[in-house]
């Protein structure tokens, strides 16, 4: 799995050296973090755009260098979804099958070196699935206190994670283990997140929560870029690739 991810990691930076000039979404980033940072913006918690207000900080103008937190991030994926398949009793074909399920997947190959939230976010799902597939099978709790740092991690990442919190939740609850949910450590590890995550949700509190607002921007967004909904339904089931 190693070996793939590697792999993956020489490609995504070819692909900063001779790609081009920024991605529009890494020079909003870039605007935050060098112009505006804070614990909120209109529509980002602050992880991504503080990264790269340091990346631009320690080597001003270098693309490559403010591309490199992508770049783990997107190799880190391919080994994790890999740990996955192990966790779920996959042999070393299925591991590697995985791997390259991860590896290969459309918008990874297109995306994976972009430093913006949506590529930083796959490998703390990943993560997030992986704790709590292990914890199925160890029933170690101290995971699920890890688990919920992650969670308050993942928000200021990227608020969607909370909507995978309340599918896995739903999950839970109509297919169990419900015994989760009675963990002590599952409620400490939620309380982490909140603890976390409070410094933005106050600031959009306070600012009259511009991110609900963004709804019908990204939406216009949609229509100018892909034709609308039914041009997005398209392209979700395109990008994951073979």
């Amino acid at each position: 799995m190693l070996s793939i991810a590697a792999a993956v990691a020489v490609a995504q930076l070819v692909a900063s050296a001779v790609g081009g000039g920024y991605w529009f979404d890494e020079v909003y980033m870039l605007a935050i973090g060098r112009h505006h940072l804070d614990w909120g913006s209109a529509d980002q918690p602050p992880i991504v755009p503080a990264l790269a207000a340091l990346m631009d900080r320690v080597a001003p103008g270098s693309i490559i260098a403010l591309r490199l937190p992508a770049v783990v991030a997107t190799a880190a994926a391919v080994v994790v979804a890999a740990l996955i398949a192990r966790e779920l009793g996959g042999d070393r074909r299925a591991q590697a099958l995985t791997d390259g399920a991860q590896a290969t997947a459309l918008w990874i190959t297109l995306a994976g070196h972009w430093l913006t939230p949506y590529t930083v976010e796959p490998v703390q799902w990943l993560v997030l699935v992986w704790l709590l597939v292990r914890w199925i099978r160890v029933r170690d709790d101290r995971l699920l206190a890890v688990l919920g740092l992650l969670v308050g991690v993942a928000a200021e990442t990227k608020f969607q994670v909370l909507l995978l919190c309340a599918v896995l939740a739903v999950a839970v609850l109509a297919l169990g283990p419900r015994e989760l949910l009675g963990r002590p450590l599952l409620w400490l590890g939620a309380g982490i997140a909140a603890l976390i995550a409070a410094p933005t949700l106050i600031w959009q509190a306070v600012h009259g929560w511009p991110q609900l607002q963004m709804g019908a921007v990204v939406a216009s967004e949609a229509d100018a870029l892909y034709g609308g909904r039914t041009g997005v339904a398209l392209t979700l089931v395109l990008v994951p690739g073979i």
